[in-house]
């Protein structure tokens, strides 16, 4: 028994020391709302970035669309990155360096909700 409960106690240290950002790095919350369907908008460039993360929340009912390059419509394909899905998410970067422009964040409803995190 007590080496289950000394198990335990390392995988939730583990699992806390995991969603701390790195030592010298603050995390930012940037979500937000689309607030009409349709009408992208901007998580402003920051040169000070150094990664982060845009999440699609996983009650969503639809897709939310990202770009890097300009201004995010609702359809998959150029000038969106991404296509998420609910409960998809993805990075502003990592080893190779983050993404420090504007992120421009689209979906077709009104209220649609996204997740986003940025390090600074």
């Amino acid at each position: 028994m007590k080496a289950l409960v000394a198990i335990l106690a390392m995988l939730l240290l583990a699992h806390s020391a995991a969603a701390e950002p790195p030592g010298g790095v603050s995390a930012v919350e940037r979500g937000g709302t689309v607030a009409t369907g349709g009408t992208a908008v901007t998580i402003a460039k920051n040169l000070g970035r150094k990664g982060g993360w845009i999440q699609n929340p996983c009650d969503a009912s639809e897709d939310l669309f990202v770009s890097f390059t300009g201004t995010a419509t609702t359809t998959s394909g150029t000038p969106n990155d991404a296509d998420l899905e609910p409960c998809q998410s993805m990075t502003l970067g990592g080893a190779a360096g983050a993404f420090t422009g504007a992120v421009s964040i689209n979906a077709a409803t009104s209220g649609h909700k996204f997740q986003a995190m940025e390090l600074q």
